[in-house]
């Protein structure tokens, strides 16, 4: 549609568009409309059809036998003492069969068993088993019941030189009868190749969809059996799938058996949350927290919040800004206030007691997500000790509902609307909050006038420019980052992608010095954007620690309406460093201080100008 698209404003037009499904199936189906620069645009009427007719006329969807399973849908009749009296290795060696199985065994990836329902299905008489024997033969006997596993003559050998391989050092570790062991290796040798009931890949990136798993959203404190299911899958989806795994705090291996019980004794809905979250902080990625699903855990938070945006500087907790001008007004708090107690808590101990329920890459990302929830409470107001100018005082401030004031957990508050303006002795500043692609047409005129161009990336960008923009700064073509995706046909396998990304700019580069400003408000899309302009011939990084959490998203369902993350491909440099965890490093590293606090200098920022000013 790209040549034949409405331009201008037009009355109602018929517009359609052919295409053919150059295969027997497809999985989706997406359509709608797409409005590049400013005005509005309507729509009515759509309709998809196929071969002439209605699309649900034409429709035809795989009958999975899986689908037909509703034996659990209403829960399970095991309670937590049952589990919990079980050897917590037996439950492990469970999780784990149970997991290698979902995404190796054919008759299982073509759909034939509601996985989750055989697990729950079987526990009762598992966790009746007292001998390693006899749990052995419990397992092959269910293996066997599955179905064949034909020789597979193409199943490919792990590359020698993949970044994460498939680890069977598992088999060793539980003892097992040689019988089952065989046949866990005979069925990894003869694994399922091709389409997945489980699992698929978003074409040309390659971060894998976990398809076809139920969240259980009816059921928000699951039973002890799906409690146990939620950890899991969970381990199997990182153990198999998450291109980090090596970076974690916790050995991988060692996580599994550490939260059985955690998950098995959770007895409510909010204790079943905080056990999730605190899982999920085990992959230490900022990309991995709970979206929607913790609903108990914001209601523990609070439903009221502050009228001013805090932030962490080390360990102290600063008034940075407020959340409108009524709350400047109106507010005991002024910036550069350091709170010291809460409710009569140091924050000290409010760190302690918090940060396992914030997960994140690295410590700056995990205290900048805990400074905007710390006010926060289910009462109107809160009791604060601060110190002002050396002085301690004590005051009750007011708190609101989110929708009284413009509330911000996340990015800086007062940003501007303009993408880019000239600063001081010709150096042009763009902030990609606001920058869109039609204001770089705006700009490919005004680079040649500037004596420096500083980019702000202290936030999300609200528009991809890696290429579009960063071409300006880049001298004939530059590679700038590499990938690994997971081996759709190995589980647990990444391999580098054959050749890095580049950036080509047919043109003249742009030779004056270029700024490139983070903090631990750039993450993914920023990162990743910081490092096609660090490709340029004459880039400066300038600031702090960037918070770590880089590469498309993959979503995760849990049971209890839970839903999470992880970054689903690996993203590393050229040469192979990670930017996972680590992030963007400063080639000038620059914190606020409280005085540029309390005086409302950005400090990045004055440093960035001072660099492109002074002589090279």
């Amino acid at each position: 549609m790209q040549n034949r698209g409405i331009t201008l404003s037009q009355d109602w037009t018929r517009v359609e568009i052919e295409l053919e499904l150059k295969s027997n199936y497809a999985e989706q189906v997406a359509f709608g409309g797409l409005l590049v620069g400013e005005g509005q645009m309507w729509f009515d009427s759509l309709e998809l059809s196929l071969d002439g007719e209605p699309l649900e006329a034409g429709m035809m969807k795989n009958e999975y036998r899986a689908e037909k399973d509703h034996r659990f849908n209403n829960g399970s009749s095991l309670d937590a003492l049952e589990i919990k009296n079980h050897p917590s290795e037996n439950l492990a060696l469970l999780g784990r069969v149970w997991g290698f199985l979902k995404y190796h065994h054919g008759e299982i990836a073509q759909g034939k068993y509601h996985w989750d329902y055989e697990l729950i299905a079987r526990l009762p008489a598992y966790l009746k088993l007292s001998t390693a024997q006899d749990r052995d033969k419990f397992l092959l006997n269910w293996i066997n019941n599955l179905g064949a596993v034909p020789e597979c003559s193409k199943c490919p050998k792990t590359q020698a030189d993949a970044k994460l391989k498939p680890d069977l050092n598992w088999l060793d570790h539980f003892s097992l009868m040689p019988a089952l062991k065989q046949r866990l290796i005979s069925i990894h040798k003869n694994r399922h190749l091709g389409k997945h009931y489980y699992i698929d890949y978003i074409p040309q990136i390659g971060n894998p969809v976990f398809k076809n798993e139920e969240s259980y959203a009816d059921m928000p404190y699951p039973d002890a059996a799906f409690r146990l299911l939620a950890l899991y899958r969970y381990w199997n989806i990182i153990n198999y799938y998450f291109p980090y795994k090596y970076l974690t705090n916790t050995p991988w291996d060692k996580v599994l058996s550490q939260y059985l019980n955690e998950f098995i004794q959770a007895e409510n809905e909010l204790e079943y949350e905080q056990a999730v979250t605190k899982l999920i902080a085990e992959v230490n990625d900022s990309h991995a927290k709970i979206y929607y699903g913790n609903n108990a855990i914001q209601q523990k938070t609070g439903n009221f919040y502050p009228p001013v945006h805090v932030r962490f500087l080390g360990h102290q907790l600063i008034v940075t800004d407020y959340y409108g001008e009524e709350q400047e007004i109106s507010s005991k708090l002024r910036v550069g206030d350091i709170i010291t107690k809460i409710n009569g808590v140091g924050i000290a101990d409010i760190i302690a007691n918090s940060t396992s329920l914030y997960p994140a890459s690295n410590p700056v990302a995990q205290m900048r997500d805990l400074a905007s929830d710390i006010l926060r409470a289910n009462s109107q107001y809160l009791d604060i000790e601060y110190q002002r100018n050396a002085n301690t005082s004590q005051e009750r401030i007011s708190l609101y509902q989110k929708h009284q004031i413009d509330f911000s957990p996340y990015y800086p508050i007062k940003q501007g609307a303009a993408g880019y303006r000239w600063l001081e002795q010709d150096i042009l500043y763009i902030d990609l909050k606001s920058f869109t692609q039609t204001d770089i047409q705006k700009i490919a005129g005004l680079l040649d006038k500037s004596k420096g161009v500083i980019i702000d990336i202290r936030g999300y960008p609200a528009s991809f420019v890696p290429f579009s923009l960063g071409r300006y700064f880049i001298s004939g073509s530059r590679p700038f980052v590499t990938f690994t995706t997971a081996n759709m046909n190995n589980p647990g396998e990444f391999n580098f992608n054959q050749q890095p990304f580049r950036i080509n700019n047919p043109s003249a580069p742009y030779t004056n010095k270029l700024a490139i400003l983070v903090n631990e408000y750039s993450q993914s899309q920023s990162e990743y954007t910081a490092m096609a302009f660090q490709a340029g011939i004459n880039t400066t990084v300038i600031g702090s620690q960037t918070a770590g959490a880089d590469g498309n998203v993959s979503t995760i369902e849990l049971p209890g309406g839970i839903q999470t993350a992880i970054s689903g491909i690996g993203i590393y440099y050229p040469d192979g460093t990670e930017t996972q965890r680590i992030g963007i490093v400063p080639d000038i590293t620059i914190q606020p201080t409280l005085e540029s606090i309390k005086t409302n200098t950005d400090l990045i920022l004055e440093t960035a100008i001072k660099f492109i000013t002074k002589n090279p």
